[in-house]
């Protein structure tokens, strides 16, 4: 369609530069439970669990314990704690076991071998870090009674099984894109302050690198084309449906005064410019 009224023109362009009537409901995304800990190999796993230490204790020092063949008294993490001093520092040790399931006598065996080795004397925190949940009720169970025969030697007990080691990590943006990359960071970890959301990150990048124009909707919209012939003629407003997404940009200029550039006198043909839709 092709309208020949300039007047025509300026009323349909005011009709396209309209607010849509309603905005739909923003699209529900919810971040899952757990993160995918079973991805991980042994070691990153223990890298991982060493990070969320970091967070969790004030340390000065964290490192693993032990190589693969070497007997290592139940731990495979330490940290040396920042308030203990020098002279009898303290620490907070750690066993992991990136393992799918966990049964009660693993965790009774896990204090048993702890206990008897030569770090339950030196640290205040013992943690058994492992991907396998917890919540059945003889897990629960065991735990406290893990717990408890901790509490008598002075040592404080933790459990960080797939759902507390993820509710950890999840303000924990670059912890999260180091072992499970930045898409998943994206989708998992809660915004930190002053950080805005992926989507409204990708609109300001836009506008700062193409400050002469501003992207069109992602869905296809109504949009015109002001055409002249050069060498005389009538302007008019041709329109269009269906545009595919980044294929048109809407200039921040006058458009009758875009048209207005185009060939010189003498020319043959029509001069256009496309106007997308806010």
């Amino acid at each position: 369609m092709v309208i020949e009224d300039p007047s025509q023109s300026i009323e349909l362009l005011a009709w396209l530069e309209e607010p849509p009537t309603a905005i739909p409901q923003p699209i529900s995304v919810t971040a899952p439970a757990r993160l995918p800990f079973e991805q991980l190999q042994p070691d990153d796993f223990e890298r991982l669990v060493l990070a969320v230490a970091h967070t969790r204790y004030k340390v000065e020092e964290a490192r693993q314990y032990g190589v693969s063949g070497q007997k290592q008294h139940g731990i495979d993490l330490y940290g040396r704690l920042a308030s203990s001093g020098d002279a009898h520092p303290r620490y907070v040790t750690v066993q992991c076991r990136n393992v799918e399931v966990v049964n009660p006598a693993a965790l009774t065996s896990a204090v048993d071998e702890f206990l008897v080795g030569p770090w339950a004397d030196r640290s205040d925190h013992f943690v058994y870090a492992t991907r396998a949940s917890v919540k059945r009720t003889e897990l629960a169970e065991a735990v406290e009674i893990a717990a408890a025969r901790l509490r008598a030697a002075h040592i404080r007990f933790e459990v960080w099984d797939g759902e507390r080691l993820s509710e950890h990590l999840r303000d924990q943006h670059r912890i999260v894109t180091t072992y499970f990359g930045p898409a998943t960071a994206a989708v998992y970890c809660l915004p930190s302050a002053g950080q805005a959301p992926p989507e409204a990150a990708a609109t300001e990048q836009g506008a700062s690198t193409d400050q002469g124009s501003e992207p069109l909707p992602s869905e296809p919209a109504t949009a015109a084309i002001l055409t002249r012939p050069p060498c005389g003629g009538q302007s008019g407003v041709s329109l269009w449906k269906s545009v595919p997404p980044g294929c048109q940009r809407r200039l921040k200029t006058d458009p009758f005064a875009a048209v207005e550039s185009g060939p010189p006198a003498g020319c043959h043909g029509w001069s256009s410019v496309g106007v997308g839709i806010r």
